[in-house]
């Protein structure tokens, strides 16, 4: 997406999600959407773990139907936070096209 003044550029975390649902949702079954081992990115905050918008994480454990256990590391690998995370709170990164 090129952006008119992309130097200090802004993308709304909950913006990408409302896109991906009213635009991607009917693409992709709903068994499909978040998965073990996905990468993902939160959508809300989670003050008690420091944890902001836009951070990603990996889904490490299916808890429920819409609950996850998701592993948040650093860039070298240690592991700074761990949380079971709602799948209202997750946007699955995909890093390819999505078959319809």
């Amino acid at each position: 997406m090129k952006l008119p003044n992309a130097k200090n550029a802004f993308v709304d975390p909950l913006k990408i999600r409302d896109y991906y649902l009213l635009h991607l949702i009917d693409k992709v079954p709903i068994d499909r959407m978040l998965s073990l081992l996905d990468a993902v990115a939160l959508t809300a905050a989670i003050p008690g773990l420091n944890l902001v918008p836009g951070q990603v994480g990996t889904i490490v454990e299916l808890l429920g139907d819409e609950t996850f256990e998701v592993e948040f590391c650093d860039d070298k690998g240690k592991t700074y936070a761990m949380a079971a995370i709602s799948a209202s709170s997750l946007i699955a990164l995909r890093y390819g096209p999505v078959a319809a």
